[in-house]
């Protein structure tokens, strides 16, 4: 994933919600408890460089980081995403995420992402899915704190597809 291009969709969005706490419908989450859900993807991000493979890796940022999207079917997909013995792709994540958020998202935060089909192109898809996760963000945290939070998920994204996992070293 590009994060200048996650970067960017949330600051864009910017100038223009462990388990969800409960807030008033459509309010962005207390930011007491989002500095502590985006505090968890950060120390995920450190636990993933020190994992010692990439399945490891992989699982342990997408648990740490689910809980920064607060609609309870969105932040299981992320948790399902983690599981690769079930098979979940990246775009299975999204459409969860797109019918948790879009019905949820007023006409002038809904991305496009909510009225098409998924793009095949693997880059397009992932400027597609960029669009939906920051508006959920965004949503869930309020304008003031979404873009702290999609630079964490961002920054434990790009370590994944980077390859910056440098765990333990097997010893011979």
């Amino acid at each position: 994933m590009n994060t200048q291009t996650l970067a960017l969709v949330f600051l864009a969005l910017a100038c223009e919600g462990k388990a969800a706490r409960p807030v008033a419908k459509g309010a962005p989450a207390d930011p007491v408890w989002t500095r502590a859900v985006i505090t968890q993807c950060r120390e995920a991000r450190v636990q993933l460089r020190q994992a010692h493979d990439p399945t490891e890796a992989a699982r342990l940022g997408m648990l740490g980081c689910s809980h920064l999207f607060r609609e309870p079917a969105c932040s299981k997909a992320w948790v399902g995403l983690a599981d690769s013995v079930n098979g979940t792709s990246w775009r299975d994540v999204f459409e969860t995420c797109k019918q948790a958020y879009c019905p949820k998202l007023s006409a002038f935060t809904r991305p496009d992402a909510c009225l098409k089909t998924q793009p095949r192109d693997t880059q397009a898809w992932q400027e597609f899915a960029t669009k939906l996760w920051a508006a959920a963000l965004v949503r869930d945290h309020g304008a003031e704190l979404a873009p702290e939070a999609a630079t964490a998920l961002s920054d434990v994204l790009s370590d994944l597809s980077g390859s910056k996992v440098t765990g333990p070293q097997p010893k011979p």
